[in-house]
């Protein structure tokens, strides 16, 4: 999740908020200066993200885009509640034990 924002480009985008449902699953967190088709030439931050019942492992950083998203906060959502658990500069490897 990003800040709330009246219209695009109101507030800068440094961090983002990453909600995890601990289960078996993965994705890609995905950035790309969101107005072109640059991403299919490379220009793109793509972040592999694995969870599991007791663990989240943020991935090394794959594209050529430099994001203006600087860190990753992870929010786990476990037995009813949410916690954040890490804080992760975006492009770093992370192996979060919940």
């Amino acid at each position: 999740m990003a800040p709330a924002m009246s219209y695009v480009g109101e507030k800068p985008v440094d961090e983002i908020e990453l909600h995890v449902y601990l289960g078996d699953g993965s994705f890609t967190l995905f950035d790309d200066d969101g107005v072109t088709t640059k991403y299919l030439q490379g220009e793109y931050a793509a972040v592999p993200v694995q969870v599991s019942k007791n663990q989240v492992k943020v991935g090394k950083l794959e594209g050529n885009y430099t994001s203006k998203i600087k860190t990753i906060i992870i929010v786990a959502h476990m037995d009813g509640t949410a916690k954040e658990v890490a804080r992760v500069p975006f492009g770093d490897e992370a192996y979060l034990n919940i």
